[in-house]
Formats: structure tokens, C-alpha cells, sequence
């Protein structure tokens, strides 16, 4: 997360407003001490400003507004739900059709769906024609 409010390293800080304009530079602790600091933060634009090279950009955000965009971001990202079918080359057809039932059902809840087709061990190798017939 950015660093805000004590974390910000920086003495000195270019200031930008709850309405988004910037206001100016100003040191960092007249501004610490210029909000009510229960009711917000003040955050830094930047994941890490370089070693004091540079005067970080930070924002005051309000914790409220925050954490409501948080809360309707976690809502809005659907969380996609994977299921993966592993199948062997010697599958008996009533298992087969079976795990392809199933993965329709999957399929239908809204899974996204894996398959894998694979030798189980490498003394049990398949050939060609028997790998054509099951496909």
C-alpha cells in the first residue's frame, strides 16, 4: 500500500487538496497537523518516492470515501471460480461420460474449466490410434 500520514519519509511534500488541486509545497508536519486526522488521511501518490531526489505528491483522502470505494471494488470483481478435469488416455467410456456431465455442470455455474489429458504412468504409454479413438 502507499505510505501515508507518519510514513511518508519526506519532510517536505507537494499538497494536493480533497478536491484535487495542488495546493503547493509545504512542509510535512504543518499539514499533519491541518486536518482532523480521525476523519482522514493523507496519502502519497507514490508507491516510494527516490531516497529525497524528489518532493512526493500526496493527497488527502478521506477514510470514509476510501473504504467505500474498496468495498464497491470488491464487489464489482467477479471472482472467477476454476475447476480443472483430469482425464487419462485409458478413461472407460462411463467414466468419461461422467466427468464430461459434471464439467457441464461446472460450465454452467459459471466455471471456467481446465482439462488435462495425461499418461498416468509413463510404463502405461498409449499409442497414437487409441489416443485418436478416445478423442
Amino acid at each position: 500500500r502507499k505510505p501515508r500520514d507518519e510514513e511518508i519519509k519526506s519532510q517536505y511534500i507537494k499538497y494536493v487538496n480533497l478536491e484535487g488541486q495542488l495546493q503547493g509545497t509545504y512542509p510535512l508536519k504543518k499539514i499533519l497537523s491541518s486536518f482532523d486526522r480521525k476523519k482522514y488521511w493523507l496519502l502519497s501518490q507514490e508507491r516510494r518516492h527516490q531516497e529525497q531526489k524528489e518532493i512526493p505528491i500526496c493527497k488527502l483522502v478521506s477514510k470514509q470515501e476510501l473504504y467505500k470505494k474498496n468495498k464497491q471494488k470488491q464487489q464489482t470483481t467477479p471472482h472467477i471460480l476454476k475447476k480443472e478435469l483430469k482425464l487419462t488416455w485409458k478413461v472407460s467410456p462411463n467414466d468419461l461420460t461422467h466427468k464430461l456431465s459434471r464439467s457441464k455442470e461446472w460450465l454452467e455455474k459459471g466455471y471456467q474449466l481446465q482439462v488435462v489429458i495425461s499418461d498416468k504412468t509413463k510404463k502405461d504409454r498409449y499409442n497414437q490410434a487409441n489416443k485418436d479413438k478416445t478423442i
